[in-house]
């Protein structure tokens, strides 16, 4: 049985550069496996072969040779040779380079492009009636069998590779279901791209409606990944992905809100009134280095309903203006939220119906119904947050957040 007391697997990944810079088309989400990400899945590849290798069959063999004043030996090693033997394997080094790719999923790839080996010293303690006469030559025998063993070897390590690497590989997700309205699309943007300090895997990274997907009308910004690598893995979520999402509620409606008579304190005695209100446009957050920032503009109009009917009357409009910054952590593999205000609601008369109308009043009664409704409200569905793409039976433990211009900068090491 063959012992690989030092296996080093040496990922001799293709090189190529990496720019994820200005361009007509980018990726959302950027993963990148650093040095230290690569030797951790080394160790899982040594682990591997560990067990694999010494399950290497020597085949029958024969071989002739001359020994001085003996003469010219002739040997045949068969499965039905009397005695027994036992070898020893010290100091296997493989070098292994991969294609890597996507294929028709979205998924990535991992092809062997290129092994080899090498074996530091074959030993073979012989036993048995022919122990005397085979121990003359073993040192030929050692060399026949070390030739062998590294000729299967690497048959060994592209079977690991089809047999572990490739379906771990289709365990990578490629789009998640958020809830009832949203999904979020994983697939690769590009192949893998590698230098020599890490693996970047550009990641379409883009929120889509379960009832009707439709073209984003927007790019995702060139996000410059700065120089970093203590930690095992990196992902750079752009601003794109979080807009992408606030695109997908607002088409579903459920960035509307609708404030009843109730809440508004007494404010129309005479009459049931009804406001609702809804995003000029989609909200976008902002990216700045250090800080996440979003100023919706919200759309209020609002109805006077008639006595003992369901008829509606508009009765005036407003435009409310307001800025909020964005809290953003991890929680084991999602990305969470939470909303704070950095300046109170701001309403303006756009058009009435009915004459003057206290904007003043109406507007500190906005401010407690945004503290105490809205905000609570907003926040309960950014705590559940969205997946990031990790695979399976992977956890973040470590992690570091840094805010740059347009895009989230997630440091972490993997156990």
């Amino acid at each position: 049985m063959a012992r690989p007391y030092h296996v080093v697997v040496v990922l001799l990944l293709l090189e190529s550069s990496v720019r994820f810079g200005e361009g007509a088309s980018n990726p959302g989400v950027v993963a990148r496996i650093t040095t230290k990400g690569l030797e951790y899945a080394n160790q899982y590849a040594v682990a591997t072969l560990r067990k694999e290798l010494p399950a290497i069959r020597l085949p029958d063999f024969s071989g002739n040779f001359k020994i001085g004043w003996f003469g010219r030996v002739s040997y045949n090693f068969h499965s039905n040779l009397k005695g027994s033997f036992d070898l020893k394997v010290d100091g296997i080094s493989i070098s292994v380079s991969l294609n890597l790719g996507k294929d028709e999923t979205g998924r990535p790839t991992a092809s062997v492009h290129h092994c080899s080996n090498s074996i530091g010293r074959v030993s073979v303690r012989i036993s048995g009636s022919l122990k005397w006469i085979l121990n003359l030559f073993h040192k030929r025998i050692e060399s026949n069998i070390k030739r062998i063993l590294e000729k299967q070897i690497c048959e060994v390590v592209k079977k690991s590779s089809d047999s572990h690497l490739k379906p771990y590989l289709q365990t990578l997700p490629v789009t998640l279901m958020i809830d009832q309205v949203a999904g979020i699309d994983y697939r690769l943007f590009r192949a893998p791209q590698v230098t020599s300090k890490s693996v970047d895997i550009p990641i379409k990274g883009e929120f889509f409606s379960q009832s009707q997907r439709t073209p984003v009308p927007f790019d995702a910004p060139a996000m410059m990944l700065p120089q970093q690598y203590d930690r095992m893995v990196y992902f750079a979520v752009s601003e794109y992905v979080f807009n992408t999402a606030s695109r997908v509620y607002h088409q579903a409606g459920l960035l509307n809100v609708t404030i009843s008579n109730e809440h508004l304190a007494g404010l129309f005695p005479n009459m049931q009134v009804q406001l609702e209100a809804s995003p000029e446009s989609e909200p976008h957050l902002w990216f700045t280095p250090g800080n996440v920032t979003i100023a919706p503009v919200m759309d209020v109009q609002a109805f006077g309903i008639l006595p003992n009917s369901s008829d509606r009357r508009p009765l005036f409009q407003l435009r409310v203006k307001t800025n909020f910054s964005i809290s953003i952590s991890v929680n084991s593999d999602r990305i969470v939220g939470s909303v704070s205000p950095e300046s109170e609601l701001k309403l303006e008369l756009k058009h009435s119906n009915i004459g003057s109308v206290d904007v003043e009043e109406m507007e500190t009664i906005f401010n407690v119904f945004a503290r105490e409704v809205i905000y609570p409200s907003l926040n309960a569905q950014l705590k559940k947050g969205f997946p990031l793409p990790v695979p399976r039976n992977i956890f973040l433990n470590s992690v570091e957040l840094q805010i740059h211009k347009n895009f989230l900068l997630l440091g972490a090491n993997i156990n």
